[in-house]
């Protein structure tokens, strides 16, 4: 906890000492932070180092102690004074009530008892004055991010407000990740803000934190006292360090997933402001949630992978090209790579393809009387590559379950086996049959069992789809997707393929 600031005044050197010592003023949430021995030292000091309570003598060369509280009042009238005074000036110190003496004690009967009472009392009312003065600058802050600076300052005419509105300082603004809502339902946040709050003031060690606040969607903002690390350098490095203990404490203790973003360099509330209007809202998505980042660096990269891209109202995810790759797994990672590429898409479309995927992928679960919860084992994912993965993975089952639940391990070697042969003009069934460790005769009958189909007419129904791929690209000639699919001449495919479907291949190259 911050100790309170105390300046004890007395032109008497013995009574300052015997007030330092009077008691014990750190159990009771104070320091002595400066000592003075006239009223004008004492007004100069104050100026350095803010004090929350002073203490000063009536009678005093220079300055008085009631003439030192009134100047003291112009400048910070929530600073808590006690004016010591002898028998004979009571009357007196009371009669200068207008300058703003909070307590009065005569120095004769000043004990430790009575002294810390002064003390406890103070305390409670600075912590009142304290507690009133944040929830202002919160309420501040927040008007600030919500409607912007300039409604925020013309609201709230505080004067305190408004010096920091225009003040610089490091800072650290914590994210609560949401989960990208692959299944359209967001999970509720373990901790609420005010929650997580509390565990990191809680654990704030290092810089003192000058002001906090709670902004929008539930995110963390602190200030941090930037006069007291000696150089940019040593304040990157603790304000880098402080932001790893506040991540720490809040993995420790929450279930939520939280981002970190940093300033050593001083920075104005309006600054970081921008910086979520522009940066934090899909940074830590595209570049990985969990993590703590530079302001700076991230301003500078913008949002890193995520271009304009291209867009499209109608989608660029079709179902007919992922059931095809839900075939194999080599194509579906190949295929999710691609489409969920920032780089190629853009950020919006991305979003729009992963929602456009499992859409798709909901419908052939449906299809195959499977539950999403059996496939796809991880729903809690918080940024693309955790996506990507989870996608990865549920496809990949998809795939495995789908197989397995209407053939027997040999045929899936065989047909696997066949996907990555089909090219080669020699595949045969007794190839195969080695290949599974079962004879020709066995692998035809618990193919056609498993599949409704035989193996030659599998190997022509894999041939023929990828001769549709390659002459819909319209980069080769018929002879030459001939040769990548398996069959000798142009000829030999050409009557195949008119069987499967009914045209020619130079026919169905122009159509497309």
């Amino acid at each position: 906890m911050e100790l309170l600031k105390v300046m004890i005044v007395d032109d008497d050197r013995l009574s300052v000492d015997y007030i330092k010592n009077l008691v014990d003023w750190e159990s009771h949430g104070y320091e002595v932070a400066a000592a003075a021995y006239n009223g004008k030292q004492a007004l100069k000091l104050f100026e350095k180092c803010s004090p929350s309570l002073v203490i000063t003598d009536i009678s005093m060369p220079l300055m008085d102690g009631i003439e030192l509280i009134r100047e003291v009042k112009k400048r910070n009238p929530d600073t808590r004074t006690i004016l010591l005074t002898a028998y004979s000036e009571f009357e007196y110190a009371r009669a200068a009530v207008n300058a703003g003496v909070d307590y009065y004690i005569i120095k004769d009967e000043m004990t430790e008892e009575m002294l810390e009472e002064k003390l406890a009392q103070i305390s409670k009312a600075i912590g009142n004055i304290r507690h009133i003065s944040e929830i202002l600058f919160q309420k501040a802050l927040l008007d600030s991010f919500l409607e912007g600076v300039p409604y925020a300052l013309d609201k709230y005419q505080d004067q305190e407000i408004q010096t920091f509105f225009a003040q610089q300082h490091p800072c650290i603004l914590i994210e609560r990740n949401e989960e990208c809502g692959m299944w359209e339902q967001a999970g509720e946040a373990d901790k609420s803000a005010a929650e997580a709050l509390a565990l990191v003031l809680k654990h704030a060690e290092g810089p003192k934190i000058i002001q906090y606040g709670l902004l929008p969607a539930g995110s963390l903002l602190f200030f941090l006292d930037g006069t007291t690390c000696g150089n940019d350098y040593n304040q990157y490095q603790i304000t880098r360090q402080l932001c790893g203990r506040f991540l720490d404490t809040l993995n420790k203790e929450c279930r939520d997933r939280y981002t970190c973003y940093y300033s050593y360099l001083h920075v104005s509330v309006s600054y970081v402001r921008e910086f979520t209007r522009q940066i934090k809202k899909d940074y830590a998505f595209f570049n990985g949630t969990g993590r703590i980042y530079s302001m700076q660096e991230c301003m500078e990269k913008g949002n890193g992978s995520c271009m304009a891209g291209q867009t499209s109202a109608n989608g660029w995810i079709k179902e007919a090209d992922v059931r095809r790759v839900l075939e194999s797994e080599e194509e579906c990672s190949a295929y999710l790579e691609e489409v969920l590429n920032p780089v190629i898409w853009g950020k919006e479309q991305v979003r729009q393809n992963i929602h456009d995927l499992v859409r798709i992928l909901i419908r052939v679960m449906q299809e195959k009387g499977m539950d999403r919860k059996d496939i796809f084992k991880n729903t809690g994912v918080y940024d693309l590559k955790e996506t990507k993965d989870c996608l990865k993975e549920g496809c990949i089952s998809l795939l495995s379950r789908s197989v397995s639940g209407a053939c027997r391990s040999e045929v899936r070697r065989a047909m696997s086996y066949i996907k990555e042969n089909y090219h080669r003009e020699e595949l045969s069934i007794s190839e195969l049959a080695d290949y599974v460790g079962i004879s020709n005769s066995r692998l035809s009958v618990v193919f056609k069992q498993d599949t409704g189909i035989t193996v030659n007419q599998y190997i022509t129904k894999i041939r023929i789809d990828r001769a549709r791929e390659l002459l819909s690209e319209g980069g080769y000639k018929v002879y030459e997707v001939a040769e990548k699919v398996g069959y000798g001449t142009s000829q030999y495919l050409s009557r195949i393929f008119f069987r499967e479907t009914g045209c020619y291949p130079a026919e169905y190259k122009r159509k497309v």
